[in-house]
């Protein structure tokens, strides 16, 4: 099951891992988190196409699944595994390149950046800082979806649930870059993410393994 989602999001992944990669490469000055906010932007992007993807299964398919022998627990967690993949996929692409010293090679040698290659190392932080993000954007959206497409309607707090997750990372993110931030109060921003990461992965999985999904 894991590799037919996959599949339904291999165009979706290789567009987005062929941009990531050309951002990467393209980048003159250093890519140091949290000044990344294009990145920020294309992370939300990509983790609302693999949202959308996702989540257009219909009841026939889901029917389908069903007498395969996959349970509703199942499918829910595949669902967050191709998920998940698909945010790895991206953010190693973007690892790749830098630990190789290809990134470095490009910046120095054809932008004649002064960065480079002294800065490299320092940008070794940003793909996990983004697989954070793919962690806290994900579950948002799929929560939004999954209340979204419930036959008895509730999708107003669900998609008010995402709205506000999403401005304050982008609110905290952006204060960070700007130094507006103290880092013990940023520390306490970013741990208090993680069980809400949790949250809403157990809310996600809660709704895919006790309600009926419109079609």
């Amino acid at each position: 099951m894991l590799l037919w989602q996959l599949r339904q999001l291999f165009l979706i992944n290789a567009a987005a891992m062929v941009i990531a990669g050309l951002y990467t490469l393209l980048r003159a000055e250093p890519m140091v988190a949290p000044g990344e906010l294009k990145m920020l932007v294309a992370v939300m992007a990509h983790s609302a196409a693999v949202v959308w993807v996702l989540g257009r299964v219909s009841s026939r398919h889901v029917g389908f699944l069903h007498a395969q022998g996959f349970t509703r627990d199942q499918i829910g967690w595949h669902t967050f595994l191709a998920s998940l993949l698909s945010a790895v996929l991206v953010c190693s692409t973007v690892l790749l390149l830098m630990v190789t010293g290809l990134r470095s090679f490009v910046a120095d040698h054809v932008f004649e950046s002064p960065w480079f290659p002294f800065m490299a190392s320092g940008e070794y932080s940003l793909p996990f800082i983004l697989l954070l993000g793919y962690a806290i954007v994900l579950p948002l959206m799929h929560y939004a979806w999954a209340r979204f497409n419930q036959p008895f309607g509730g999708a107003a707090s669900g998609w008010m649930l995402m709205i506000l997750g999403l401005v304050f990372l982008i609110w905290s993110g952006s204060m960070l870059w700007m130094h507006r931030l103290e880092t013990t109060f940023f520390l306490v921003v970013a741990v208090s993410y993680v069980p809400g990461i949790i949250l809403l992965t157990v809310a996600c999985w809660r709704l895919h393994r006790t309600m009926e999904v419109r079609s």
